[in-house]
């Protein structure tokens, strides 16, 4: 059992050496100074969390040492150093995860600014940026022991970091693995929600009940509203051979592509055309997301006047975004009233 664990050991350090061979990612690079933008703007934050330390025994499995569910608040001075506040972190032990925090925020500036972190692919059921950095000195003023691996994880809207985990080898026989998730998080700041612009003369407003709707799609299956509670519907009222629906088209598949994987469905309403135009016209254009064969009686329930027209529906069935028509800033639009919509989930 001692082999195994020196060939992990000896393993887990010859992986820090490539990686610290490697230049930073450019796009680790990007997010990384988001993050830290984020949390320099910052006074305060809460965090409700949970701490895990395992180590690896002689079996090759990692025995749990100590686990604790607890709930900090830190507070940043004009020097940009965060502190917990005393009130709730009352002895050193429940210091323990303010601390990880902390540390985490000051590792990823050092291995930024010497080149030693990565991003890892974006995780696929999480909004979250994966980045892992090697190689890096346990205490950053002093040196000493390195840390092997710690990977970190950020909120894709808020910028937030939202797990730390921290591999450490102490020695050949002695490697730990520390696990810190937070949620919960409060940055106490109000924030202020931009006006979205929405042409929504003669539509039916946010806050309005979305008029149910059952269709067929281009394969002639039924499809309802119902089928998308719980998900974030855009609808797009189209036509094929209408010239400002193929302009929007373009940034809808955008939206589309980009955030499938947080609940968006983006579906197009085509009140004209039959379904095999309708095949043509999207394998033409490249779109891949859905369009159904919209009835009269839909379209006047959503009171369509104009095209190409868009409804943002939440998954309770409430419109919380409409408006009309093709304009060079619309994607940005609809984009904004996504993100405001996930964001009150």
């Amino acid at each position: 059992m001692h082999t195994q664990k020196n060939i992990l050991f000896s393993l887990l350090i010859l992986v820090s050496w490539v990686s610290a061979l490697a230049q930073t990612d450019s796009s680790a690079a990007k997010i990384l100074l988001k993050t830290f933008e984020k949390y320099d703007s910052l006074e305060k934050i809460t965090f409700s969390c949970r701490f895990t330390y395992q180590q690896l025994n002689t079996h090759d499995d990692w025995d749990t040492l100590y686990a604790k569910n607890n709930k900090f608040t830190a507070i940043q001075n004009n020097a940009k150093h965060w502190y917990p506040v005393i009130s709730l972190c009352r002895d050193q032990e429940n210091l323990t995860e303010f601390y990880r925090f902390r540390n985490a925020i000051i590792r990823s500036k050092w291995a930024l600014k010497n080149h030693k972190i990565r991003l890892i692919e974006t995780c696929n059921k999480l909004p979250v940026y994966i980045l892992e950095y090697r190689d890096v000195p346990l205490n950053i003023t002093s040196g000493g022991d390195s840390l092997v691996r710690q990977t970190i994880y950020i909120d894709t809207l808020t910028n937030l970091i939202t797990s730390i985990q921290t591999v450490v080898a102490f020695n050949e026989t002695q490697i730990a693995l520390f696990s810190l998730v937070m949620d919960s998080i409060d940055t106490h700041e109000k924030i202020a929600i931009p006006e979205v612009f929405q042409l929504n003369n003669g539509m039916l407003k946010p806050r309005d009940l979305a008029p149910y709707f059952s269709l067929k799609n281009t394969a002639n299956q039924n499809i309802s509203l119902d089928d998308f509670k719980g998900k974030l519907l855009l609808l797009d009222f189209w036509y094929a051979a209408c010239k400002p629906c193929i302009k929007a088209s373009v940034g809808l598949e955008n939206l589309h592509t980009k955030y499938a994987k947080r609940g968006l469905v983006v579906l197009g309403m085509n009140t004209l055309d039959s379904s095999s135009k309708i095949k043509r016209h999207n394998r033409r254009h490249h779109i891949s997301y859905e369009s159904l064969l919209c009835s009269r009686d839909v379209k006047s329930a959503y009171k369509i006047r104009s095209y190409p027209s868009f409804y943002l529906i939440d998954g309770s069935g409430n419109i919380v975004f409409s408006s009309s028509g093709y304009y060079q800033g619309l994607e940005k639009d609809l984009e904004l009233a996504i993100l405001q919509a996930f964001s009150n989930r």
